[in-house]
């Protein structure tokens, strides 16, 4: 992997991405995710582009019977980080008209209640 904080470098066979803090990093586009089993922490899957993710149990069981590799669960992750993200969406939404739409249901209701305390005449003459 390489590390540069000039502008964005080309170079055949390798695939560069921006970094968060500035800058871009690089690897190459034939690197796969590859899992460190021996690690002192536990076993470790390295994505091609540099990031770390400790293995759940449950992925290292998948993963000691054969029924997964490391590039099955970095496509089953980015799969539910996209329905993960889609789901946020919508739950953004939802709370975006409610938090627009709360203000004008309570200024309503405060309004028929300052009408019912203003005239509590009317009120005694409906009943």
């Amino acid at each position: 992997m390489i590390y540069t904080t000039e502008e964005k470098p080309s170079r055949d066979g390798w695939i560069y991405e921006e970094a968060a803090g500035g800058g871009y990093y690089g690897y190459r586009d034939t690197a796969r995710p590859d899992i460190q089993w021996n690690h002192i922490d536990g076993p470790l899957l390295h994505f091609r582009n540099g990031e770390m993710h400790w293995l759940t149990w449950r992925e290292r069981f998948r993963c000691w019977i054969g029924w997964e590799d490391a590039l099955s669960i970095v496509e089953d992750m980015a799969q539910s980080y996209k329905l993960f993200q889609r789901e946020h969406m919508v739950a953004r939404l939802k709370r975006a008209v409610i938090r627009h739409a709360q203000p004008i249901i309570l200024a309503t209701f405060e309004g028929v209640e300052g009408a019912k305390l203003a005239n509590p005449d009317q009120q005694e003459q409906q009943t």
